[in-house]
């Protein structure tokens, strides 16, 4: 069963070691997994264990955050870290101003 569910922003890796921000349909599972689904790619999973750290980026990790879209601020982002293994980057939301309107319209 799921707790949460929510589109938001994720950053991809690309082969070419350069990656994306892409929109995607995130859940947390009550037995601790978070499920990324991307449209067109399998789903991918995070379990969350003692291994794993949530983070909101502070002064002094901002500039590992990667390169933000539709002019979005750091302090917007949060991450998963596996310790020694990988860093997962989300948007707070996937939400993107409009700048014709000034309001906010969804992007899927």
């Amino acid at each position: 069963m799921d707790l949460l569910q929510n589109t938001l922003y994720v950053f991809a890796e690309t082969s070419t070691g350069n990656g994306k921000w892409l929109a995607a349909d995130v859940a947390l599972s009550t037995d601790g997994k978070v499920k990324i689904q991307i449209q067109n790619d399998g789903a991918h999973n995070i379990q969350l264990s003692e291994n794993c750290t949530i983070q909101a980026p502070m002064d002094t990790v901002w500039n590992k955050v990667p390169p933000l879209p539709y002019r979005r601020s750091a302090k917007e982002t949060f991450s998963i870290n596996i310790k020694k293994s990988s860093v997962t980057w989300f948007l707070s939301s996937c939400q993107e101003e409009s700048k014709d309107r000034g309001r906010k319209l969804m992007k899927f």
